[in-house]
């Protein structure tokens, strides 16, 4: 999992009473793609970290996320190593953390990171 990605896709959600809740989103080599709700009570220095939705659709070599904050959607890259062909998958993000796929595309092999970018975040640059 690259810390990097862990932290940087994670959206904020209002919760009523005292206290707050960050969605965090997290890969692993093992294949999995987990969405994390984070929470920290008000006043105070304690937080949990619950895992709320976990799927296997990004495959087993899992490198980076990228999240579109405009849109609401993940990206997913799979190095596969010893494929041909790396994996670029996008998710519908949600409030309650629960991600749906929207697509699934072959890249080349060993992509290691994505940036949205050009006009309204109209692409996605993959680097290899």
């Amino acid at each position: 999992m690259a810390l990097r990605s862990f932290f940087a896709a994670g959206t904020a959600l209002a919760l009523s009473g005292a206290s707050s809740a960050t969605i965090l989103y997290a890969t692993s080599y093992s294949g999995t793609l987990t969405s994390l709700n984070l929470t920290q009570q008000a006043n105070s220095s304690h937080a949990t970290l619950e895992s709320i939705a976990v799927t296997t659709a990004c495959s087993g070599d899992t490198s980076w996320l990228t999240l579109d904050s405009k849109t609401g959607v993940l990206y997913c890259l799979d190095e596969s190593w010893g494929n041909p062909n790396g994996t670029l998958v996008a998710f519908k993000t949600s409030k309650t953390g629960v991600l749906t796929q929207l697509s699934k595309t072959k890249t080349l092999v060993g992509p290691v990171s994505a940036v949205v970018y050009g006009n309204n975040g109209s692409g996605l640059a993959v680097a290899e």
